[in-house]
């Protein structure tokens, strides 16, 4: 929903899960004719707080989700519900030209999807490795209001997640149903 103001100013509300948000800005009335949108003036500290705190909370769904997984046998509701926040992270942060974190986000995405889809077996050292993931992916979100490094972590636990993905031993085992 767009909405605009006698003074120039166009305010949109989107309405998301956990609450409505009402992004604005100025409009230069003088240099664009009725109707033409010209620049706009986005506050990118507030949609970077905003890209935040549902990341956050994505990853407290994801966190939840995976100490709750029974090794194994995963329900695949919960496995849903922790691709989909992943999934979201990931694109939230290609959106917003947050590149470490969508590149991050996608690798630990690809694990879950190959879980997700029966491709690859739950496994204790699976599931170790995707919880400090989330952690990483906590940190690198924090990072962005606080200027922290967070690149070697991340960096180590890519490579933990290509390997996991390139380990053929990590595949379920496929046995034939009796006869």
């Amino acid at each position: 929903l767009e909405v605009h103001s006698d003074a120039g100013v166009a305010c949109r509300l989107a309405v998301r899960r956990t609450a409505t948000v009402k992004l604005c800005w100025r409009r230069p009335l003088s240099r664009s004719a009725p109707g033409q949108r010209s620049g706009m003036n986005i506050d990118i500290d507030e949609i970077t707080g905003i890209f935040i705190e549902e990341s956050l909370e994505g990853l407290d769904t994801m966190e939840h989700g995976l100490l709750n997984l029974d090794i194994g046998a995963a329900d695949p509701e919960t496995m849903n519900a922790i691709f989909r926040a992943a999934h979201s992270i990931k694109g939230g942060g290609a959106t917003f030209g947050f590149t470490a974190i969508s590149e991050f986000a996608h690798d630990l995405e690809t694990l879950l999807d190959e879980m997700r889809q029966g491709e690859r077996a739950v496994t204790s050292d699976g599931v170790d490795l995707t919880l400090q993931s989330v952690d990483c992916l906590r940190d690198m979100i924090r990072a962005l209001a606080t200027d922290e490094d967070y690149s070697r972590q991340a960096t180590e636990l890519r490579s933990a997640l290509t390997a996991m993905m390139a380990d053929s031993a990590a595949a379920p085992e496929i046995t034939a149903a009796p006869a």
